[in-house]
């Protein structure tokens, strides 16, 4: 906080751009006077224009980053009145700080002769850009999904199951999803170098102010919203799927035509469904405020600094007003010329992720299980239909209708399986571990109890028996010297 105390604290005339400074200054007979009535109306100029556009910052850029505090209810109790301060406190922080770097970021970008105007123009420059990044990024990773398509026709004995041995013969149907999951969890694996940070209104947020990761963390949908905006987006392989079956029933006579033409459409349509699918992504991104202009404003440098001389948000701002189209083609070309070593060097870690527990779920449960459903389906469907065209038309819409439900459930899987899987982890590792070692301890410390007990009874047995024993032994010696005096006393 003590770097944003220092921009809020800093004059708002400190960055006077070109256009603003003492070159009007008038010469001759005003003098002095005339130059230092220039300079005050220059310097009221400047920091109106400072303060429009960090208006502009904050009502535009950051609004959606703010929070309003907590109206406490008349019969809150004084726990829930604790909490509620103490999340007022938070808020009040967060928005200082926000604002803060709204008025530091305007003073510099007055200083470059930036109005709201230009900045807008940059922002939205940027969220071009970026959408076509979404889109194409998209759409390349669907790249081997659509060669398991190619792959499973130029190969069809490899879906035939004719190579498996008999006790697995009954796998057969499982196959075809099984190969198209394997080579996309490989290939999009391979692949992350190529598409990662390729987004000029992201940042993670290691690089991000406190106030602004905070706000992208409080704003980040959960797992139910994520799971259905993944699933809507990805029925762009329905649309797909509609058009093959428009084109495979006008083509049933023509069988070798018909699987050709449906294997162009299945595998080039699935690269653009999934270019529909990323740009959708991005919307839902812009909608819960995971990306926009506060990504580039509110970036802190690695080494903490004064705002005001803070330049890794000030290099991404430039960095948009810079770039371009071939630019961004020239950078895309120049990521897939790396894609060979990027390729040797993460080939092993996405074989490995096949048998993490989102890829089996993926992969083995919601894909191979789910069209191996869906071919059963298309079956039953069609199995007494002797019509060639209305057999295809039965078939391709059966599989449209059930494809959908298992696409949907392809992406939910792979929400909601690995948050599964860390809470289970966590369960075992914080919960039974921990309870097992309770109840180690707890039989440990009665056992020794225990032995601490029959321990002190044993002494006590011991020390009693030889107590008994000595009185034993006294009376006994009483009982003799009586005897033996007994006969004194007669003689007496």
């Amino acid at each position: 906080m003590g770097n944003n105390v220092d921009g809020i604290n800093r004059s708002l005339s400190t960055h006077l751009p070109l256009h603003t400074e003492t070159a009007t200054a008038t010469h001759g007979a005003e003098g002095a006077h005339g130059t230092g009535a220039v300079n005050q109306v220059s310097a009221a100029t400047a920091e109106t224009e400072i303060r429009a556009i960090s208006e502009y910052l904050k009502t535009q850029v950051f609004a959606g980053h703010k929070q309003a505090p907590v109206t406490p209810p008349r019969d809150v109790s004084a726990a829930r009145l604790t909490e509620i301060n103490a999340h007022n406190a938070g808020v009040t922080r967060n928005n200082a700080q926000l604002d803060a770097i709204a008025d530091s970021r305007a003073r510099v970008l007055h200083g470059l002769n930036e109005t709201p105007a230009t900045i807008a123009d940059t922002l939205a420059k940027a969220e071009k850009l970026d959408r076509l990044a979404s889109r194409s990024s998209s759409a390349f990773r669907a790249i081997p999904f659509a060669s398991a398509t190619v792959l499973q026709y130029a190969k069809p004995e490899i879906t035939q199951g004719a190579w498996l041995p008999a006790p697995l013969q009954p796998l057969t149907p499982f196959i075809s999803g099984a190969v198209s999951g394997i080579m996309d969890q490989v290939g999009t694996g391979v692949m992350n170098r190529v598409t990662d940070d390729a987004h000029y209104l992201k940042a993670p947020a290691a690089k991000l102010h406190d106030a602004l990761a905070e706000s992208a963390r409080r704003n980040a949908p959960g797992l139910t919203q994520k799971s259905v905006d993944m699933g809507v987006g990805i029925q762009g392989y329905s649309a797909r799927n509609l058009l093959r079956a428009g084109v495979a029933t006008t083509l049933a006579g023509s069988p070798k035509a018909q699987a050709l033409t449906d294997t162009v459409i299945s595998s080039a349509g699935g690269l653009v469904a999934n270019g529909l699918f990323g740009n959708r992504m991005h919307t839902t991104e812009n909608r819960d405020h995971q990306r926009g202009g506060a990504f580039i404003f509110g970036r802190k440098d690695t080494q903490p600094k004064p705002l005001d001389d803070e330049t890794d948000w000030l290099a991404a701002y430039q960095g948009v007003k810079d770039a371009s189209y071939s630019g961004a083609a020239l950078n895309a070309g120049k990521r897939l010329a790396g894609m060979p070593l990027d390729i040797l060097t993460d080939s092993s870690k996405a074989v490995r992720s096949l048998v993490s527990a989102t890829s089996l779920t993926q992969n083995g449960l919601a894909l191979a299980g789910g069209f191996a459903g869906v071919g059963k389906l298309q079956e039953m469907a069609t199995k007494n239909i002797t019509n060639p065209y209305l057999k295809t038309a039965v078939s391709q819409l059966t599989n449209t209708a059930a494809s959908s439900a298992v696409f949907a459930g392809w992406t939910t899987a792979g929400v909601v399986t690995g948050p599964a899987t860390e809470a289970a982890e966590d369960l075992l590792q914080n919960g039974v571990k921990n309870a097992a070692s309770a109840t180690v301890s707890f039989v440990g410390d009665q056992a020794a109890a225990g032995g601490r007990a029959v321990g002190s009874l044993a002494d006590r047995t011991t020390r009693a028996a030889v107590t008994t024993a000595a009185d034993l032994r006294a009376e006994y010696d009483n009982h003799v010297r009586r005897r033996d005096r007994n006969p004194d006393i007669d003689m007496v």
